[in-house]
C-alpha cells in the first residue's frame, strides 16, 4: 500500500486477522481520541498526518491475543507496506519519552491515545493508569516507573491544551 488504509480498511484488517471484537472496540476508541487531538493540533499550526494517527491507532493492538503483540502486529505492517504504522505499533507499549510539543509527532499522539482510553471509551489519564496498575500484581520499582510516565503524559497533556486553549477531556470526546 501506498497510502494509509482508511477506517474501513483498517475494520477489515482488523477482522480478516481474526482481532476479537473487544480488542477492536479499543483499537476503534483510541483512534478516535487520537485524530481529535492530532487535528486539534492542526487547528493550531501542527502539520500532523492525521491519516496515519487515524490507521496506526486502529492497528496499534491487532495482535493483542499474541505475546509481545507490539512485535507482531508491527511486522504483520512492514510485510504489509505499512512501514509507519510498524514504526508506531512498535513503540507503543514501552513509548520512551513524548516529545516536545514543538516537536510533536504521530507516535506521541497514538501513544496519548492509548493511555487514556480504557477498554473501548475515553476514561482520561488517572483512570486508565489506576486500572494498569491494579488489573496485576506489580512489583513497587514498576509502579514507580507507571507514575513516571502518568506524570510525562499529563506534561504532555498539559502542553496540548495550552496550544489548543481546550481542556483534554474537551478534544477527546469531541466537544
Amino acid at each position: 500500500m501506498n497510502r494509509h488504509p482508511d477506517r474501513r480498511e483498517c475494520l477489515k484488517i482488523l477482522n480478516e486477522y481474526g482481532t476479537p471484537d473487544h480488542v477492536i472496540g479499543h483499537c476503534c476508541a483510541v483512534a478516535d481520541v487520537a485524530v481529535r487531538t492530532g487535528s486539534a493540533l492542526n487547528e493550531n499550526g501542527y502539520h500532523l498526518d492525521t491519516e496515519l494517527i487515524m490507521s496506526a491507532a486502529m492497528l496499534h493492538d491487532m495482535a493483542r491475543k499474541y505475546d509481545r503483540h507490539w512485535e507482531v502486529a508491527a511486522e504483520w505492517c512492514r510485510t504489509h507496506g505499512l512501514q509507519q504504522e510498524a514504526d508506531i505499533i512498535k513503540v507503543h507499549m514501552f513509548y520512551p519519552a513524548f516529545s516536545a510539543i514543538d516537536k510533536v509527532n504521530e507516535t506521541d499522539i497514538v501513544c496519548l491515545g492509548d493511555r487514556v482510553v480504557k477498554f473501548d471509551k475515553y476514561v482520561g489519564l488517572d483512570e486508565r493508569i489506576d486500572y494498569i496498575i491494579n488489573k496485576i500484581p506489580r512489583k513497587e520499582k514498576d509502579i514507580k516507573i507507571i507514575m513516571e510516565k502518568k506524570a510525562e503524559a499529563a506534561r504532555f497533556i498539559e502542553d496540548i491544551e495550552r496550544i489548543t486553549g481546550r481542556s483534554f477531556d474537551s478534544i477527546a470526546e469531541g466537544e
